[in-house]
C-alpha cells in the first residue's frame, strides 16, 4: 500500500474512533436529555422561533442521529405508539399528495415537517426509554417556563386591557392557545408535585399547579379547563387518590368563589353558549363524508361561517379535522396512537406508580375534543403540547427496552 493509501486509512480509523467515542459520551451522559428539556423551556418561554428551530437541528436531531445505533433502531421500531406515529403522520403526507394542484415545494415542504415531527417524538421516546427519570426533568422545565411566560403575560396583558378581559399569552395573540399551554402545564405540574418524594419539590410544584391553573381560567379556555378537570378526577379516581380528588374539588370550589367575588368574569364563558362547536361539528362531518378515504386533503375552500358570524376550516374537535383533511385513513391512525400511547401509560402507572405519562395523555384527549391543534408544524408549543405527551408515553412503553448501554 502506498504512504497516501496508510495515511488515508488511519485518517479513517482515527475519525471511526472519534465517532464511536463521540456514540458512547452521547449514549451514556447526560448532555442529550438536558439539552432536550432546555429546547422544551426555550419552546415555552421565548418568542423568536428562529431560536429554538436551530437549537433543536443542531444540538439535538444531529446529536441525537449520532447516537442511535442498529439495536436503538430496531427497539424503537417494536414500539406501536411510534409506528402509529408514522402512519398518522404519513396520512397528512398521503392528505397532500392527493390535494389537486398543490405545488411540488408545498409537497416537500409537508415531508420535511413529517420527518421532523416524527424525530421529535422518538427522540423524546428514545430518552424516557434510556430513563424515566427524564420524565421529572422535563416537567420541571415545562412548568418552570410555563410559569415564567404566564407570569410575564398577566402583566403585560393587564396592564394594557381592563382585568376580566380573556389573558393572551405575551407571544400567543390567541387566547386558546395561551389556555392549552397552561392548562396542559397545570396537569404536569400537579402530578409531578404527587409523584415527587421529596416535600420541597412537591410543595412547589402544588404552588406552581394553582398559579398555572388561575392563569388557564384567566385565559376563558373552558376546554383547558374542562380537560384539566377531567384529568385530575380520572386519575384520583382511577388511583383511589381520596386526597388528589379533594384537591380537584377544592380547587373547583376555589375556583367558584372567585367567580363569585367577581375576580374571574364568566359572563363571556355564558355568553359564548357552545360557540358554536355543534354547528360547527355538523357541517364539517357532512362535509368529511364527501371524500371518506383520504379527506379534503389540503384544500382551502372549505371556510364555513356558523350563525355567530365566525368564518372558519377548523372544526374544534381534533379528530373530526383529522378525518375532515385525511379521511378515514388518518382517523383511524390517530384513534389507534391516541389508544395505543393511553395503554402504555397506564401500564406504566400500574407498574411504577408514575402517573405523569397518563395524566398527560388524558388532558390532550380531553381538550383535543373541544380544540384542534395543528397537526405538525416546525418546532413550535405545539410539539409540546401534542409530543411531548405521545412521546412519553412510547418511552415508558419501550423501557427498558431499547440496549443495555442506555439503562
Amino acid at each position: 500500500m502506498t504512504a497516501a493509501g496508510i495515511s488515508a486509512v488511519r485518517v479513517w480509523e482515527t475519525a471511526r474512533s472519534a465517532l464511536s467515542r463521540l456514540r458512547q459520551e452521547l449514549r451514556n451522559g447526560a448532555l442529550l436529555p438536558r439539552l432536550h428539556a432546555i429546547f422544551v423551556g426555550l419552546v415555552l418561554l421565548i418568542p423568536y422561533q428562529h431560536i429554538y428551530s436551530d437549537f433543536y437541528y443542531a444540538l439535538l436531531l444531529i446529536p441525537f442521529l449520532i447516537a442511535l445505533d442498529r439495536q436503538d433502531w430496531r427497539s424503537l421500531a417494536r414500539s406501536w405508539v411510534l409506528r402509529f406515529c408514522v402512519a398518522y403522520l404519513a396520512a397528512f403526507w398521503l392528505a397532500a399528495l392527493v390535494t389537486p394542484e398543490l405545488p411540488a415545494s408545498d409537497l416537500v415542504h409537508v415531508g420535511r415537517r413529517v420527518l421532523s415531527n416524527l424525530a421529535f417524538a422518538v427522540l423524546t421516546a428514545w430518552l424516557i426509554a434510556n430513563s424515566c427519570s427524564h420524565i421529572e426533568r422535563l416537567c420541571r422545565w415545562m412548568v418552570l417556563a410555563t410559569l415564567m411566560t404566564a407570569l410575564i403575560s398577566f402583566v403585560i396583558f393587564y396592564g394594557a386591557h381592563r382585568f376580566g378581559q380573556r389573558l393572551a399569552g405575551w407571544f400567543w395573540s390567541n387566547p386558546n392557545t395561551a389556555g392549552a399551554v397552561f392548562g396542559l402545564a397545570t396537569v404536569a405540574a400537579a402530578t409531578a408535585g404527587l409523584a415527587s418524594g421529596r416535600s420541597g419539590w412537591r410543595i412547589a410544584y402544588l404552588a406552581a399547579a394553582v398559579i398555572l391553573l388561575a392563569c388557564t381560567a384567566l385565559t376563558g379556555c373552558r376546554a383547558a379547563l374542562v380537560a384539566a378537570a377531567a384529568t385530575g378526577v380520572v386519575c384520583a379516581l382511577t388511583a383511589r387518590a381520596w386526597r388528589l380528588l379533594a384537591g380537584v374539588l377544592g380547587t373547583a370550589a376555589l375556583l367558584g368563589v372567585s367567580i363569585a367575588a367577581g375576580w374571574i368574569g364568566v359572563d363571556d364563558w355564558l355568553a359564548r353558549a357552545d360557540s358554536g362547536r355543534l354547528e360547527l361539528w355538523a357541517h364539517f362531518w357532512s362535509v368529511g363524508w364527501q371524500h371518506p378515504l383520504f379527506g379534503e386533503g389540503m384544500r382551502q375552500h372549505l371556510a364555513f361561517t356558523i350563525s355567530n358570524g365566525l368564518t372558519t376550516d377548523d372544526p374544534h374537535n381534533t379528530l373530526l379535522y383529522i378525518f375532515l383533511r385525511t379521511g378515514l385513513v388518518g382517523a383511524f391512525a390517530w384513534v389507534a396512537l391516541m389508544a395505543s400511547a393511553v395503554l402504555a401509560a397506564i401500564r406504566h402507572w400500574r407498574h411504577t406508580g408514575g402517573p405523569v405519562p397518563l395524566a398527560l395523555m388524558l388532558y390532550l384527549l380531553a381538550h383535543g375534543f373541544f380544540e384542534t391543534a395543528p397537526p405538525m408544524d416546525n418546532p413550535d408549543w405545539f410539539w409540546v403540547y401534542l409530543w411531548i405527551p405521545i412521546g412519553i408515553a412510547a418511552g415508558v412503553g419501550l423501557a427498558p427496552g431499547l440496549s443495555p448501554s442506555l439503562e
